[in-house]
Formats: C-alpha cells, structure tokens, sequence
C-alpha cells in the first residue's frame, strides 16, 4: 500500500492499472 501511495504522491504519470504502475515506480525509484 505505501508504494502506491508514493507512486499517487509522484504523480509522473496517469494513475491507470495501479498494481502495474506501482511495479514502475518501484523501478524507476
């Protein structure tokens, strides 16, 4: 859950497929 959270708090890019975009932002962190 705080990984998503981070990811929403970014907000890099549009918040579509949460489980998917939290896989990227870990990637890109």
């Amino acid at each position: 859950s705080e990984g998503l959270l981070e990811y929403w708090s970014s907000g890099s890019t549009t918040l579509i497929g949460l489980r998917g975009a939290g896989k990227q932002h870990d990637a890109e962190g």
